[in-house]
């Protein structure tokens, strides 16, 4: 079952899902919006960026980022992060393939970005750059994301991370 922007704030305040920082007014009906962090990964040269004025996605060009918000998710539940539809329509995809969140996850999401369309697309730190949805399990999952024998590479990760 998908959740409802009050069953959101409910299992906020039991803990059960959390962002931080959390702004009240990304919380959108069946969504919250997360920002773009500070910091990118150009591949082919793995060449990490800070940004601090933005950058501009030349097209063709792909690459990874991080969201500025940290998540968790409990083992109760499991999470989808889609791109936002203005960046859509500029030609901007957003977390290109891996949209599933696992129950258990804890730490920020690195977004695989790719410019598709035939101009510059201009990203800022801190701008709306993706959401998140929130899936109600039947059950709690017996070995949630970072359990031992998993291989959860990227539990607890802090800033944009490469392929491990």
């Amino acid at each position: 079952m998908l959740v409802s922007d009050r069953t959101f704030w409910k299992y906020l305040k039991k803990g059960d899902l959390d962002i931080k920082p959390l702004v009240a007014e990304h919380v959108q009906p069946a969504s919250v919006d997360l920002t773009l962090g500070s910091k990118l990964l150009i591949l082919g040269n793995h060449m990490e960026v800070e940004v601090k004025d933005g950058y501009t996605v030349l097209p063709g060009e792909f690459l990874l980022a991080s969201t500025y918000e940290e998540i968790y998710v409990s083992p109760r539940f499991a999470g989808r992060v889609e791109g936002k539809s203005s960046l859509g329509r500029l030609g901007l995809l957003v977390h290109v393939t891996a949209g599933f969140i696992d129950p258990g996850f804890r730490g920020k999401i690195t977004l695989e970005l790719a410019n598709l369309s035939k101009e510059p697309v201009k990203l800022r730190p801190n701008q709306k750059i993706c959401q998140i949805t929130f899936l109600h399990m039947d059950k709690k999952v017996t070995r949630p994301y970072g359990s031992k024998g998993l291989g959860s590479k990227y539990q607890g990760q802090d800033t944009v991370t490469g392929a491990r």
